[in-house]
């Protein structure tokens, strides 16, 4: 039983750094869009 949970853990903290990389490049994404949208709008009341 010991083993098996700190397996799991082990399998957590990997699956935790990955989803938080995925979290991180999808927000800077969602940035990303966001700014090229303010540009746009600039451009047209300008």
């Amino acid at each position: 039983m010991g083993e098996q949970l700190c397996y799991l853990l082990k399998l957590l903290e990997k699956g935790g750094d990955s989803y938080q990389r995925s979290q991180q490049q999808s927000s800077h994404r969602q940035i990303n869009t966001l700014n090229s949208q303010m540009r746009r709008k600039r451009k047209i009341l300008q």
